[in-house]
Parts: structure tokens; sequence; C-alpha cells
């Protein structure tokens, strides 16, 4: 069997519950199952998978951190239940982000209540033996035992620590140069000698596309260009050269570096 923990307890699953509330909601379903006449100890069941998640209040929104998570190889749209989330896995766990309020706006759940903005990090154990080796223990009552509790929240940090935040800033920047250094290369292959002057100008082009916008610069054309054509040839070059940096990488919403994207966020989801 499985359930969710928070929302047994809390009717939704937004917020943790703590080592008291986890127990009442393991004799509360142990109640349940044997007035259902399956008579059963969970303390003694085996977990044979395990997720523990986080919530922080990011500084910024949910897709200013996608190139982030790129360059951290988590990917997009693997998980058939969030598939908006990033994704980093293997067969033995899995390690999950997500835009929680988006999520619970899809499932049609009212939000006003909860911040405006929330990211979720889910670390998901997969099989008995991996719940054994992360936690120290496989048996639900275990869980329950002195200082076990918060030892399942210690691991779930170190695991973070062990996987997504594992970089330091400048590893991240450096990964990061490698990513720019890609687009160069395939501007180097499609134009050759003047490569870098249309990188230049493509950069520029996406870069004053994503401040101004194509129609205030349209506006800006028509104040001081009377000629119509020459505008429109303009908007025509400027959305050209957009696209062109767009299809290399995903827009950014943000003027933050990744190096301050990611220590905020590992700052933020390491804290103990």
């Amino acid at each position: 069997m499985q359930f969710s923990v928070p929302k047994v307890h809390n009717g939704n699953n937004f917020y943790s519950v703590g080592e008291e509330g986890s127990q009442a909601v393991f004799t509360s379903i142990e109640k349940e199952l044997w007035q259902a006449g399956i008579h059963t100890e969970l303390n003694n069941a085996e977990l044979c998978r395990v997720d523990t998640f986080k919530n922080i209040e990011p500084e910024e929104e949910f897709p200013a951190y996608a190139p982030l998570f790129g360059l951290l190889k988590m990917r997009r749209g693997v998980d058939r239940v969030y598939p908006e989330s990033f994704l980093l896995k293997n067969t033995q766990q899995q390690f999950c982000v997500y835009d929680k309020i988006a999520e619970m706006k899809h499932r049609k759940v009212e939000v006003s209540h909860f911040p405006a903005q929330a990211m979720r990090f889910e670390h998901r154990c997969m099989s008995k033996g991996k719940v054994q080796a992360v936690f120290g223990f496989s048996k639900a009552g275990e869980m329950f035992k002195s200082g076990r509790y918060e030892t399942v929240k210690k691991q779930q940090v170190q695991q973070w620590k062990n996987s997504l935040f594992s970089h330091s800033v400048e590893e991240v920047l450096s990964i990061g140069a490698g990513v720019l250094q890609g687009e160069m290369e395939l501007f180097k292959q499609r134009y050759e000698r003047n490569w870098f002057d249309r990188f230049l100008k493509s950069y520029g082009a996406y870069h004053l596309a994503q401040f101004a916008g194509a129609e205030v610069v349209r506006i800006a054309l028509q104040n001081i260009e009377e000629e119509k054509t020459k505008v429109w040839r303009a908007e025509k070059l400027l959305l050209q050269a957009q696209r062109e940096i767009e299809l290399l990488k995903n827009a950014e919403g943000t003027s933050k570096t990744l190096g301050t994207l990611y220590l905020e966020l590992k700052e933020k989801v390491c804290l103990n």
C-alpha cells in the first residue's frame, strides 16, 4: 500500500508533518485497515519506497532556474506525474524539482492561502535496499525509534548535497562556460569567418527582445524612422536574431548569474 503522510494529516500535501503527526497517521491508517477487516501492524511493514521533500520560496519565478537545472543534467518532461518538473534519476532513487504552486493549480487546488511561489525538491528512494542504505532501516516502525526521525531529515538534506548541490559556485560557472562554448562553436561552424560578429548581434538582439520586447522596439523604430520598409526590415532582423539564440537556449527571465541562482537554491535546500 502507499499513502501521503501530509495529505492524510493535513488534507493536502503542501506542508510537511513532524514525527508525532507522522506516527499518528500510521496509527490512523492501521485502525482503518483493521476496521476494513485487514489485520496488520504497519510498524512491521517493509518500506519499499520513501519520498521526502522540502519546499522553498524562490526569489525568481520557476522558469528562471530552467537553464541551471539543465546544466546540472536534470531532464524536463520525463516525470509522468509532473511533466513540467526536472528529474534526475536512476533505478534506485530520483531527485525531482518542480513548481509546487503550478502543480496544485493544475489539480484545481485553491492556492490563495499558500505562498505565491514555492519550489519543491523531492528525493525518492525507489527500493527497500535504497531505503535501508540511506536511512539505516527499512521497517516503518523503526522510523519512530529514538533519533531515527531526525536521521530521516538529515539524510534528506545530505542526499541533495551529494547530488545536485555537490558543486561549488565556481564549478557551476565552469559548466556554464562549457555551454556557452558549445553555442559559440555552433556559430563558428555555421558562419565561419564572421561568426563572432554574428554571435554578438544575435545575443544582443536576444537580450534586447527580452528586456524591452519586440513590440516596444518596433514602436521606438517607428518614432525615429519614417520609412515603413526600414522599420519592417529592422523588426524582422531583430526577431530572426532572437530566434537564433532561442534555438540554442531557454529564456532565462532573470538578470542573475547561474552562480547566484545556484547559491540561492543550495543555501535554501541544504540548510538543516
